[in-house]
């Protein structure tokens, strides 16, 4: 009886703390895809200084520096299905992580 009470307490606490509302969900999408083309960026060679002040020019957002640094931790590969899994990887979790935060806030 005790284990049907934690499961079901689980499973609410569960769906309560992912809903997410549609504009979230377009807001990070949106940001999965800048996520994308820094990466791409970054896999090209293209020097960080170049991202930060283009993203300073185009007057981004201030998130948009955080996914420069982030792109910037990650290896610069020369294989290209290791470019493409990178570039992958990289849009993934930072769509995961920019669900995560938004699920935070309703």
């Amino acid at each position: 009886m005790h284990r049907l009470i934690i499961v079901t307490l689980l499973t609410l606490i569960t769906f309560n703390t992912y809903a997410i509302s549609p504009e979230k969900i377009s807001y990070c999408k949106a940001y999965s895809e800048l996520a994308e083309v820094i990466m791409t960026a970054r896999q090209d060679g293209v020097p960080m200084e170049d991202l930060l002040m283009a993203i300073n020019k185009a007057k981004v957002d201030t998130g948009s520096s955080y996914l420069v640094t982030s792109a910037y931790r990650y290896h610069r590969y020369s294989s290209t299905l290791d470019v493409k899994l990178a570039i992958e990887e990289f849009s993934v979790d930072m769509m995961a992580q920019c669900v995560n935060i938004q699920s935070r806030y309703k």
